[in-house]
């Protein structure tokens, strides 16, 4: 038995077994049972015993906190899919300069900066790739423009590289038909 009432089966000298069920009626746990003890209660008392957790990790220093904070938003998260950012800060009584201090936050934000950034490069080379075109052979089928538009940035180079050898709208209609607009799933 854990001091605090809950069962642990110990395993070996350095692994036990902690059934989550029974932390659900435990009080006075460390820190780290009750960030774990959220994981089962129920979505009513939830917001309640998160906000008691985030206001015991503020003692334990700042990178403890950023920690905890990471894990309850994980928590949060999974356990409140249909909630927005700000219900779940609502439901922390944080404000979002708090959020956006944690990993989490930083981690999304970086990926969708970077999402950004690479469709806006395939933005610009498609439209250049259109401006040359547009220049070498007079006038695009509004078709051609929109297959150069949705080509992914490696077979618009692809097409920058051929641009200036292509005779007629023939040649260019031949090219995209050898080149599909393909989209890759992202990997998990």
């Amino acid at each position: 038995m854990l001091a605090h009432g809950t069962a642990a089966y110990a395993i070996s000298s350095q692994v036990q077994r902690l059934y989550l069920n029974e932390l659900r009626e435990a009080t006075n746990l460390p820190l780290s049972l009750a960030l774990l003890r959220l994981i089962v209660l129920p979505d009513r008392s939830l917001p309640d015993a998160a906000r008691q957790v985030l206001e015991r990790a503020k003692g334990q220093g700042e990178v403890a906190f950023q920690s905890i904070l990471d894990s309850l938003e994980a928590i949060l998260i999974n356990r409140f899919p249909q909630f927005t950012t700000e219900e779940i800060l609502a439901m922390l009584d944080l404000k979002m300069a708090d959020i956006r201090q944690t990993r989490f936050y930083q981690e999304v934000f970086a990926e969708d900066r970077e999402e950004g950034r690479e469709l806006g490069a395939q933005q610009g080379e498609a439209a250049a790739v259109i401006r040359l075109l547009t220049r070498r052979l007079e006038s695009l089928p509004e078709a051609q423009v929109a297959h150069i538009r949705e080509l992914p940035l490696p077979q618009l180079e692809a097409l920058l590289d051929v641009v200036l050898d292509l005779a007629d709208g023939a040649e260019l209609a031949n090219w995209l038909a050898a080149h599909p607009v393909t989209t890759s799933e992202p990997t998990q």
